[in-house]
Order: C-alpha cells, then sequence, then structure tokens
C-alpha cells in the first residue's frame, strides 16, 4: 500500500458544530493495526462518537470528532 501525507496550516478557530456531520466532512483514515490505533486515542483522552465495530460491508472502524470538530473515521480490513 502507498503512503499519504496530510498537511496543516494555522487559521482562525471554526465553530465546530459548522464541521460535525452531515454538514461538514467525514475523514476516512485506513490503519493496519485499529485496535492499537484505537487504544492509543482512548488514551489521549480523546472521547469516541463510535467505539470498535464491525461493519457488514468488510471493515472495522471507530470514529471521533477531534478536537477541532472534525468527524474522523478510523478504519481497516478485518
Amino acid at each position: 500500500m502507498g503512503r499519504a501525507r496530510i498537511g496543516a496550516a494555522e487559521a482562525a478557530a471554526v465553530d465546530p458544530v459548522l464541521r460535525a456531520v452531515p454538514t461538514g466532512a467525514e475523514i476516512v483514515i485506513d490503519v493496519d493495526d485499529i485496535r492499537e490505533v484505537r487504544d492509543r486515542v482512548v488514551g489521549a483522552g480523546l472521547p469516541l462518537a463510535e467505539d470498535l465495530q464491525d461493519r457488514p460491508w468488510g471493515l472495522r472502524d471507530f470514529r471521533l470528532s477531534d478536537p477541532d470538530g472534525y468527524y474522523l473515521r478510523f478504519t481497516s480490513r478485518h
């Protein structure tokens, strides 16, 4: 598999409600070890919107809104 980089730049604050699904965007991040990533996220104190779930379409994922209000879905094949 290939790798991806995501860049960021400092910007003025945006109301997190404006970024919430379905108004905002869902960012999907495919990872190799979903449980390890989930444990690191929880260990960092971030609240999950949905804990690990096996989806009927063959993926396992968990979801959260980051501190800036972006909706993130971490996923992997199981």
